[in-house]
């Protein structure tokens, strides 16, 4: 519905400068009395969704209205060049204030947005540094010299894992459709086609590591719509 207002307003603004450039005082009205509307349209609907946008929104018609107010004092009503040169600052001073604080809004969220893309990209390298690390680190320890206690405690961790990531699994299916597990010739073509498109598998060492990846990578694939 914001959007056709939007699209409206637009097209009465066109319409009013191509058909009563000849009545600038007609200009002026139609132009505010616009604003006016839109302002309780905005009041009583509350097509934004965000608190920020509504404010920003009602700022930002304000702001146009007030400005657009000033214009009246340049026509014949107020003859007074004087006066007109003060009402300038005035409308130059509200100006500014409206850029000023839509600028500084525009800024901060792409500082803040920047910041977190680029913190994203940190973790996920650190990320891959931790599993490139933990790789080599399987490989160059033998099994026969890591304790029993840890080898048993790393298969309990595992078969937790994969018993999670199972019940997950099936939620998902159920979520997207399928009332039962997929059959075994569906995962073995899931699993031919993400092994062709999936390089990265191919540059973990341990062979367990990477069979831990196709399972994932399959299930995903699995229950993504196709």
């Amino acid at each position: 519905m914001y959007v056709h207002v939007f699209i409206v307003r637009r097209l009465l603004l066109l319409a009013i400068g191509l058909f009563l450039y000849k009545r600038p005082p007609l200009q002026l009205v139609a132009i505010n009395a616009m604003n006016i509307a839109v302002i309780i349209y905005l009041g009583l609907f509350n097509p934004l969704k965000g608190r920020l946008e509504k404010r920003m929104d009602l700022f930002n018609e304000s702001m146009v209205a007030l400005v657009t107010y000033h214009l009246f004092m340049f026509t014949d009503a107020l003859p007074d060049k004087a006066a007109q040169y003060l009402i300038g600052w005035s409308f130059v001073a509200n100006l500014t204030a409206m850029l000023a604080v839509n600028a500084y809004f525009v800024g901060k969220n792409t500082i803040r947005r920047t910041y977190l893309l680029g913190l994203q990209n940190w973790r996920i390298r650190e990320h891959k540094k931790a599993l490139k690390a933990r790789a080599a680190k399987m490989e160059t320890t033998p099994y026969s010299e890591i304790p029993q206690e840890k080898l048993v405690e790393m298969f309990k961790e595992r078969l937790a894992k994969k018993k999670e990531e199972e019940q997950l699994f099936r939620i998902r299916l159920e979520k997207n459709g399928f009332k039962r597990q997929a059959t075994k010739e569906q995962i073995k073509q899931a699993k031919k086609k993400v092994k062709d498109s999936l390089a990265p598998i191919r540059e973990i060492p341990e062979e367990e590591e990477r069979l831990d990846f196709l399972d994932m990578y399959t299930q995903a694939y699995l229950v993504s719509p196709t």
